[in-house]
């Protein structure tokens, strides 16, 4: 029985050990970091991102479009490498956002085929984090938010801005365990 349970074990591993491992990843350092906290210094980059406004429609599209644009279907014809995070932020609308590899300038990425797509760059920013693993429930988020908000508040000499934004980094068939998922809020000096 042990020696099925190694094997099993193995196996999964397996499956799920560094599904992204070459995936390249939105760099940032550390400023602060405690236990499960950490804020952030993240550097400028280049994002696809689409919106909606009905939260079917984002399910239905927001990934699937995006993931059409880097596969070829923009300007160049061109495949681009997937990268991490994938973020969703929602304040009024749905939104979601792929990193663009830092190969690309706004002069050289490949334009959207696809109007909704918007390419934009984004300033070097400091963001709150904290981990979490298993599904991205809007019930886990939300608590995730709020001990987030809670420790920069209490702890720290930052102070949040207006909404958050979910950073997710693992492929879909990788065992909820295993996945890493954060929670993000902007801050800034006061």
């Amino acid at each position: 029985m042990d020696s099925l349970k190694s094997l099993v074990t193995i196996l999964l591993m397996i499956l799920n050990s560094n599904c992204y491992s070459d995936v390249e990843e939105l760099s940032y350092y550390n400023l602060v970091q405690d236990e499960e906290f950490e804020i952030r210094q993240y550097s400028s980059h280049l994002r696809a991102s689409i919106e909606f406004k009905s939260k079917k429609d984002f399910n239905d599209k927001a990934f699937k479009n995006l993931f059409s644009y880097i596969s070829g279907e923009n300007s160049e014809n061109e495949k681009i490498e997937m990268t991490t995070p994938v973020l969703i932020s929602k304040t009024g609308t749905y939104k979601m956002s792929f990193i663009l590899p830092k190969r690309f300038t706004l002069q050289s990425v490949p334009l959207p085929t696809n109007n909704e797509i918007l390419i934009h760059f984004v300033d070097e920013k400091k963001l709150a984090a904290i981990k979490f693993s298993g599904f991205m429930w809007d019930f886990i988020v939300k608590r995730k938010k709020s001990l987030l908000k809670k420790w920069v508040d209490s702890e720290t000499n930052f102070k949040p801005t207006k909404g958050y934004i979910t950073a997710g980094y693992d492929a879909p068939w990788v065992l909820p365990f295993w996945r890493r998922n954060e929670v993000l809020i902007e801050v800034k000096l006061p």
